[in-house]
């Protein structure tokens, strides 16, 4: 069975501004951002170090090596390195007040459902044909007990379904995410840990 959230939680109003929601959803994509851009020194590059040219004669600047950062395609003086932290911080209880008023948000608009643990069915073509006819081909987050339920196992590879255990739920899930689907047995364990 699926219920509304609405018969079984009640969430209290919780209202956070724009600055400030801004704020939060820029920390939590800057911290989850990952250092890709790498820049080569001279001494990264394969280039032979053999002189270019002799010293003195040609009328020409004096040249070293072709790796030299003066040369076209020569290496980088002060590199970029792959080692550099993008993280930012917010308080703890500026993040709690942007999860709650989130979830107010989700549970205000209908967003948030509750299911039993025979709802699913263990095929993939039919979990996604019932949730596609549930939620109109809308981004689904699953939240389950743990990972070794049989859901989380034959779900993987669904467009727009994403199943996750309540401990390794995170903020950026609501925002990514259009509806909730939790786990009754799990219910009490996840609004406890946001909204208490």
């Amino acid at each position: 069975m699926l219920y509304d959230s609405r018969y079984f939680v009640v969430f209290p109003y919780y209202y956070i501004n724009v600055s400030t929601y801004n704020q939060v959803v820029n920390c939590l994509f800057s911290c989850s951002r990952l250092p890709l851009s790498v820049q080569k020194s001279r001494g990264n590059l394969s280039y032979s170090n053999r002189k270019l040219s002799k010293q003195k004669g040609t009328g020409c600047a004096r040249h070293g090596s072709r790796s030299s950062p003066t040369m076209r395609g020569g290496g980088r003086a002060f590199p970029g390195s792959n080692l550099r932290n993008y993280n930012k911080k917010v308080n703890k209880k500026v993040m709690l007040l942007f999860i709650r008023s989130l979830l107010y948000k989700k549970f205000n608009c209908g967003n948030i459902y509750i299911y039993n643990d025979l709802l699913l069915p263990k095929s993939t073509n039919l979990l996604s044909m019932y949730i596609y006819m549930l939620f109109n081909k809308r981004k689904v987050l699953v939240i389950n007990n743990s990972f070794t339920d049989n859901m989380s196992r034959y779900s993987k590879n669904i467009n727009n379904i994403y199943i996750l255990s309540v401990t390794r739920f995170s903020p950026l899930h609501l925002i990514n995410f259009d509806f909730l689907l939790i786990n009754r047995n799990c219910c009490n364990m996840f609004t406890c840990s946001f909204l208490i």
